[in-house]
């Protein structure tokens, strides 16, 4: 590492593009997009890496520390429930919808001078490098195109009348929000109870509680309501669509009770609110409303993932940057051997969770277009590559924290908001424990096996050499553990989903890692031929069978009570 600069007393990465500062996020977009919309994209990528490497770091720090502060009550005591911002939130605001149209982009035409409506991965890759500094503002950032999605695909009366406001990129621009989550229900929203009532006019009036809504401000609201007399269960929802203010420019009926006061993405006013009687309107009704919600999901937990990508790359450059320009026991940090390791994991994570991520977000370019294989993958995929990438961030954030020692776990420094919010990425959007459920439920009903071993293998089939062999290999295992799993009961198949679920993005991520190293390779680069094989090391040849014991000694592992040995087999105690 002769080459590097002298060290320096305390580095960071100010002044860092994180688009030109790592070879990954380049490759992806020539790989995904064609060569007029890849150098389109390049360009902006750039644009905004500049900004994020200055000031809008700074910017999003600043509103993060000076987070929304709800005023319930105008000075005569009428009730207004407006929530006040720092100045600094509306910077970044400014950048992302505005300068960069990120909401906008996917639904009009001419964004950033395109012409047409922006390909779905440089979208996602503008949203990546905002991610780095910002994780409060690109919330509803997402669900404002999100939003705008769903009402093209399943609304367009209501998408003629709202879409302008939702795509504007001046002062005139709405926001958007998704209530979903309620006191009686989180992950499972099939017990929901907030009620909608018909009224005489036809309009319908929501009534009752939603327990966590993220930029409650929002102009805007995407809710889950059961209509008045409607069955239980996710058939008896419906969806509808919620204006912050009506025609005559009074407020809708509901009131913000409180903000939450959260561990991280501290500048993102998320409340808690009461429908008093909300004039809202239908969306899609009991049987379909769910449905329309779900496609939905697949879109938010793509952006989830890159948010979560955007994290392990941000944390790959602190490190590498506070390592390679740090000196300690009189050599550089990253000269000694096991810095150099941790490096080397950041890195490799860096790579394999952005990756991941922007095959999610081509597979929805993909369906988008028409291609219904892609579909089917986006489906089964998504939740998964969204569980992988989430977890992920959380353990890059806390290694890039340790590497910079005290400094990063001090305010002044990026470290610690990051570490806060990538535990957000966990939980939002659903949980691990549903991720996973969620990809067996998807393997399941829509049959996407065969299509999921094919999409493991069709990366590296083009790639010769151990590196190709290696991950055929492993796709065939993977075929032979999935067709095992098919055939458990349902509780041996849950015990055995997070080992099949891991196995299967640890194959996919190495192929395709061995189809980018092999290209360089070719020419004489063996950088991502290292990291194939290091990624490669964690593999486990054969899974180990589901621990039955689990369930049956379970109320005595936890509790500390006896556990009946004459109850478990004997080759879970002795082997």
């Amino acid at each position: 590492m002769s080459d590097l600069p002298p060290p320096r007393s305390m580095p960071d990465t100010v002044g860092l593009n994180p688009f030109t500062a790592s070879p990954v996020l380049p490759r992806i977009l020539r790989r995904l997009l064609d060569g007029d919309a890849a150098r389109w994209a390049a360009e902006h990528c750039a644009g905004i890496g500049e900004l994020v490497a200055g000031p809008l770091d700074e910017l999003a720090a600043t509103a993060d520390q000076h987070g929304p502060r709800l005023r319930p009550y105008d000075k005569r005591g009428a009730r207004i429930d407006e929530i006040e911002f720092h100045p600094a939130w509306d910077g970044v605001v400014d950048v992302a919808y505005r300068r960069f149209g990120i909401a906008a982009m996917s639904h009009r035409e001419g964004v950033l001078g395109w012409p047409g409506r922006a390909p779905e991965v440089a979208k996602q890759a503008l949203f990546f490098l905002l991610a780095h500094a910002d994780r409060n503002v690109v919330t509803g950032l997402t669900m404002t195109d999100v939003l705008a999605r769903v009402l093209r695909l399943y609304a367009p009366e209501l998408a003629e009348r709202y879409l302008p406001r939702l795509t504007a990129t001046d002062g005139t621009a709405w926001q958007a929000a998704m209530f979903l989550t309620e006191k009686a229900g989180g992950s499972d929203v099939g017990v929901n109870e907030v009620e909608a009532r018909p009224d005489s006019d036809g309009t319908w009036r929501l009534h009752g509680d939603k327990w966590f809504c993220s930029n409650c401000q929002a102009d805007l609201i995407l809710t889950l309501a059961r209509p008045r007399g409607a069955g239980p269960g996710t058939d008896g929802l419906a969806l509808f669509l919620v204006r912050r203010t009506l025609d005559d420019g009074s407020r809708n009926a509901y009131v913000i009770n409180r903000l939450k006061d959260k561990l991280g993405t501290r500048g993102l006013a998320s409340g808690e609110v009461t429908f008093t009687g909300a004039a809202a309107e239908l969306v899609g009704g009991p049987g379909v409303g769910f449905r329309q919600m779900t496609e939905m999901l697949n879109q938010t937990r793509v952006a989830n993932a890159v948010v979560a990508a955007a994290l392990v790359h941000r944390a790959y450059l602190e490190a590498r940057e506070h390592a390679t320009g740090r000196a300690a026991f009189g050599r550089r940090l990253s000269d000694h051997p096991l810095m150099r390791e941790v490096l080397a994991e950041l890195t490799l994570a860096a790579e394999t969770s952005t990756r991941l991520a922007f095959y999610a977000a081509g597979l929805l370019q993909r369906s988008d277009a028409g291609d219904p294989v892609a579909g089917v993958l986006l489906r089964t995929l998504t939740p998964l590559i969204k569980y992988h990438t989430a977890r992920q961030a959380q353990w890059a954030c806390h290694e890039a924290m340790e590497v910079r020692g005290g400094n990063g776990y001090i305010e002044d420094w990026p470290n610690a908001r990051m570490v806060r919010d990538a535990h957000l990425l966990s939980i939002w959007e659903g949980s691990g424990n549903i991720m996973l459920l969620d990809f067996a439920r998807a393997l399941r009903r829509t049959g996407s096996g065969p299509a999921l071993v094919e999409a493991l293998t069709e990366p590296s089939a083009a790639v010769s050499g151990p590196l190709g062999a290696a991950v055929r290999e492993k796709a065939e295992a993977w075929a032979r553990e999935l067709a095992l799993w098919e055939a458990l009961p349902p509780d041996e198949a849950q015990l055995a989903l997070r080992g099949l679920a891991e196995r299967c993005l640890h194959v996919l991520a190495a192929g395709l890692l061995a189809v980018d190293a092999d290209e360089d390779l070719r020419g004489g680069d063996a950088r991502l031929a290292v990291l194939a094989r290091r990624h490669g090391r964690t593999w486990a040849a054969e899974p180990e069978p589901p621990d039955l014991a689990l369930l049956t000694a379970f109320p005595g592992l936890v509790s500390g009570a006896a556990v009946d040995a004459s109850a478990l087999e004997a080759e879970a105690l002795h082997g």
